[in-house]
């Protein structure tokens, strides 16, 4: 993939979270999967709106819809997310590291930096 276009996909990506609501609609299901109407109803969003903002987050690769008669039911895309994760990662020159050793006493308590993977981890 060329530069441009993961530039492209990946604020794509970022314009998906890039909303209060739809940061809302992320913690909802990062709990588990719920139907369109159940997160309406919990966010207390209409109907025309949540789609809106599903289909935004669906082309930011955030979720999946499907329908199962006359419900869609909505899930994240985890698969999806940890894939923009490792290439957002890639992106700022990161490979992903692992988790730091355990804090000693004498030594100072690790600080660590608010970073894309632990947002995603998280989700």
């Amino acid at each position: 993939m060329n530069a441009l276009a993961n530039n492209r996909e990946l604020k794509a990506h970022f314009i998906g979270l890039a909303n209060p609501t739809r940061l809302a609609i992320v913690s909802l299901l990062a709990r588990s999967e719920m139907t369109a109407a159940d997160v309406a109803r919990k966010l207390k969003l209409s109907q025309p709106l949540l789609s809106w903002h599903l289909r935004v987050m669906s082309k930011a690769g955030l979720v999946e819809t499907r329908r199962t008669g006359r419900e869609v039911r909505v899930s994240l895309d985890r698969k999806a997310i940890r894939e923009y994760q490792q290439r957002f990662n890639q992106y700022i020159g990161e490979s992903p590291q692992p988790p730091p050793a355990a804090v000693t006493d004498d030594a100072e308590p690790l600080v660590e930096k608010p970073e894309v993977k632990e947002i995603a981890s998280a989700i």
